[in-house]
């Protein structure tokens, strides 16, 4: 139910920041949602592509299904350019739309709302379920023992 709920907050949050666009500019809105699949898409290749949780136990469906269009890379320790595909999708889900929920103090509190909770719910119960021992966020790697 924990992972629902999770995604049922990250979906929200950025359909809310597409949305917040739309209602100003239906052009900005389909080119942001353009942008966001594709940094979404980057964030599976990036980093979900190196994971074996992804296959079978992602706690992220909407990623998992995008993770089916990207090849599969090797399960190795992640590097600085696996974490720089991160960057797109924070800038373009989250700081982008700011501008445009601003001007909507409603939608600008859901968003940030949602947004918080899915973090602290990725970090607190995703993580602490996921197989994946080279993310950082991993909670079930034993202490004192290091990543391989």
């Amino acid at each position: 139910m924990d992972k629902f709920i999770i995604n049922c907050l990250l979906t929200g949050y950025l359909l809310i920041g597409v949305i917040s666009i739309l209602i100003s500019n239906v052009w900005y809105g389909g080119i942001h949602f353009f942008l966001l699949t594709g940094s979404l898409i980057l964030v599976a290749y990036s980093y979900c592509a190196k994971c074996p949780s992804c296959q079978k136990t992602c706690g992220h469906p909407q990623i998992g299904v995008l993770r089916r269009l990207v090849p599969k890379r090797n399960q190795s320790r992640y590097q600085m350019n696996d974490y720089a595909g991160l960057v797109p999708f924070i800038f373009i889900g989250i700081i982008l739309p700011q501008y445009w929920l601003w001007q909507n103090k409603v939608l600008f509190i859901i968003f940030w709302i949602f947004n918080v909770a899915v973090l602290i719910g990725i970090v607190t119960r995703l993580c602490g379920e996921c197989k994946n021992k080279q993310c950082v966020l991993n909670r079930n790697v034993k202490q004192g023992k290091e990543r391989q």
